[in-house]
């Protein structure tokens, strides 16, 4: 009887412990591709990113030509300063890991 017992208890881990080790979390095919999709591959510069903002105010906006360049230089101005700031604020940064 004692030795059922054991058996019993024995399996019930076994099946809890396989259970477990399904239920791990894969990320699927699709996800997996829409989180490589979301990952930068390209090194973002402030050209760009003034471009697309300034592209993205075009649309919702309807800006004119003038109110365009205006607009452009604006956020061109605003991101050249962003990343200088970060930058900067990395030379401030110790290194990874906690350790100088």
């Amino acid at each position: 009887m004692k030795r059922n017992m054991r058996l019993i208890g024995l399996a019930a881990c076994l099946i809890s412990c396989s259970s477990l080790a399904v239920a791990q979390d894969h990320p699927e095919p699709q996800e997996r591709q829409q989180y490589e999709q979301r990952l930068p591959h390209e090194v973002p510069n402030p050209e760009k990113i003034a471009t697309q903002m300034t592209d993205r105010m075009q649309e919702s906006l309807q800006l004119t030509e003038k109110q365009y360049k205006k607009i452009y230089k604006l956020n061109l101005k605003e991101q050249k300063e962003h990343f200088k700031a970060m930058q900067n604020s990395g030379e401030q940064r110790p290194p990874m890991g906690g350790r100088a």
